[in-house]
């Protein structure tokens, strides 16, 4: 039976160790204890160093390694709106639309003078579709407050001109009130809303973080209008406020708002013809007093209704309105929906001595402003009335 000259070797080895003094024991083991200590801390000082950070971080780039990517931001507090999925959507687009590194070259750091700021500028060969070319960009990492490992700085990339992803905190959203917004799918929930506005009709939510890259935005306001923009919360110093064209504006929710003010209008004016008073009616109109519309268009109701009474000549009746054409739509300062529209209507008019009746018609532009109430929107002002058998207005 052979032996194993090694394992002779190793055992007597271990018998020598055996016959050292405990003291030689002692500092033996102490001595190797502190080589790898000091090969340890060499490593981590390696790992956690700028140079070696960024070139993981290119590397991470050049490998598509959206989850190193994501680790080396290094975000802090609510990542609600800058989670992994949010930061890889947006990274994918920019590795998309960007030529592929071939090949690059780290070159010399830059501290700043209190070594909290390290530039680190990058040779590389970028190539693309049908074009190969060689660029120098930076890089730039920031020391953070807390150490790495305990002992060793914390470096993270705060500016990067190779996928220019930026964060801005505290960003405001600010729409009308009731109006559901899903920012890049993600519905804000009540624990966002800033309670510093104190006008009933707006609300602005505020978002701790989010990245400053072009973001699709949903906006449900009431009566099921929905809005979808694009933004870029970097282009927004003061934050974002929701603005509404026509173009916004579906068919069906176009058709919605007109049948609103079509209804609403005929019953005004044949409440007028009945004299009703106006808060016989005021049920169809939205009851807003901090909407600077509101009194105005009691006023003006109760003028028109009291032209109509005076009126000896003429009386009205069968007041339809035929045909209603959207020409703009905005919101105030207050976040009313601001409509102009051109109003085709028909009336027909009896003269009171010789009971001759005959029909009339006209076609006019008149502003409406409307208010939400019960998740449907309702008049709440009009910039003038249609005009009629009145030789005052």
């Amino acid at each position: 039976m052979s032996h194993n000259p090694i394992n002779k070797t190793i055992k007597k080895y271990q018998q020598k160790i055996n016959k050292l003094p405990k003291r030689t024991k002692i500092i033996l083991s102490t001595t190797i204890i502190l080589v790898l200590l000091i090969i340890l801390f060499i490593s981590l000082k390696s790992m956690t160093s700028p140079q070696k950070i960024v070139q993981k971080y290119l590397d991470a780039i050049i490998e598509e390694n959206y989850s190193k990517l994501y680790n080396y931001e290094d975000y802090h507090g609510d990542k609600t709106f800058i989670n992994k999925e949010i930061y890889t959507a947006v990274v994918k687009q920019q590795i998309k639309e960007n030529a592929t590194i071939k090949n690059y070259t780290i070159d010399k750091i830059n501290y700043d003078d209190n070594n909290e700021t390290a530039i680190i500028p990058i040779s590389m060969t970028l190539e693309g579709n049908n074009f190969t070319k060689s660029t120098i960009i930076e890089i730039e990492l920031t020391k953070e407050k807390r150490n790495k490992y305990l002992f060793f700085p914390n470096w993270t990339i705060t500016k990067d001109e190779l996928l220019k992803i930026e964060t801005q905190k505290d960003f405001n959203i600010t729409v009308p009130k009731g109006t559901t917004v899903t920012f890049s799918g993600i519905e804000l929930k009540e624990k966002y809303i800033n309670n510093k506005n104190k006008n009933d009709n707006i609300t602005t939510y505020t978002l701790p973080q989010v990245l400053n890259t072009q973001t699709k935005v949903t906006f449900e306001l009431p009566n099921n209008i929905k809005i979808n923009k694009e933004i870029n919360p970097g282009d927004y110093e003061t934050g974002y406020s929701l603005e509404i064209s026509l173009e916004d504006l579906s068919k069906a929710n176009q058709k919605k708002l007109t049948k609103t003010i079509t209804n609403t209008t005929e019953k005004m004016i044949e409440a007028t013809t009945d004299n009703k008073s106006f808060s016989d009616i005021n049920s169809i109109f939205v009851n807003s007093s901090n909407s600077e519309y509101y009194q105005k268009l009691k006023e003006e109701y109760t003028s028109y209704k009291n032209n109509m009474t005076a009126n000896t000549v003429y009386s009205l009746s069968n007041f339809k309105i035929n045909g209603l054409e959207i020409s703009s739509i905005e919101f105030t300062r207050n976040y009313e929906l601001s409509i102009l529209v051109r109003l085709a209507y028909t009336w027909e008019q009896t003269e009171k001595t010789s009971k001759i009746k005959t029909q009339e018609e006209n076609h006019s532009y008149h502003r409406f402003y409307l208010l939400p109430e019960q998740n449907q929107y309702k008049i709440t002002g009009i910039s003038s009335f249609p005009t009629t058998i009145s030789w005052t207005w």
